[in-house]
């Protein structure tokens, strides 16, 4: 193999990074059809308002939306935060949503074999709401678990 053959394949494989990279920053390109079936807005360069539209019963109805902003990464690393929605009215809930991403270089699982990308996500996710009085009765343990289970499906 001669150096300018070494050279060419350490210049690709840097490519393919930088446009992962770029993919990702470039989040006005495929955020919003990625968060479907929610539905979104962009509100800045970086933010979103997100909704999943009107829910409720018994009488009890809630038009759940959050403003999220994507900050621009730093080393590999991706955060997304909750802001206040511009001109949205006081509502019966709030939400605090913290995630990160972060991409890490993992040894190839081969001999020989290419370097691969990891992907770690964390979520921090706390929903605070103004339930009605019938609600309130229940357990807050019994709350918190189907909460949980709403979230999973």
């Amino acid at each position: 193999m001669t150096v300018s053959q070494s050279f060419r394949w350490i210049h690709g494989s840097v490519c393919r990074c930088c446009h992962a990279i770029a993919y990702l920053d470039a989040h006005q390109g495929w955020f919003c059809r990625c968060a479907q079936p929610l539905k979104v807005k962009p509100i800045s360069r970086n933010a979103y308002a997100l909704g999943i539209g009107c829910v409720g019963a018994l009488g009890y109805k809630v038009d759940p939306r959050i403003g999220l902003d994507l900050l621009p990464q730093k080393e590999g690393v991706y955060r997304i935060q909750s802001i206040p929605l511009p001109d949205q009215e006081p509502q019966a809930y709030e939400v605090d949503f913290q995630a990160v991403m972060i991409l890490k270089e993992q040894p190839a699982p081969e001999e020989g074999g290419a370097v691969m990308t990891s992907v770690e996500w964390h979520l921090d996710l706390t929903v605070t709401m103004s339930l009605p009085r019938f609600v309130q009765v229940v357990p807050q343990n019994v709350l918190q678990k189907l909460a949980i289970a709403f979230w999973r499906m």
